[in-house]
């Protein structure tokens, strides 16, 4: 996962270096694909899987 590399000109700013950030992405694209794997596929359920990643954009 990447990293957060700090604010420089923040309050503070360097303790949020290091920081793991982007695991929500993550998440939203397993949860999708495991969904679409153990699930009944049909166009309903297609479409909602589009619309969580769209609204995860």
């Amino acid at each position: 996962l990447p990293v957060d590399h700090g604010r420089e000109f923040a309050v503070n700013g360097s303790l949020s270096k290091g920081k793991i950030r982007g695991a929500g992405f993550t998440f939203v694209l397993v949860f999708v694909a495991c969904s679409l794997f153990f699930m009944p596929v049909d166009r309903e359920y297609i479409i909602y899987c589009i619309l969580i990643l769209a609204v995860m954009l």
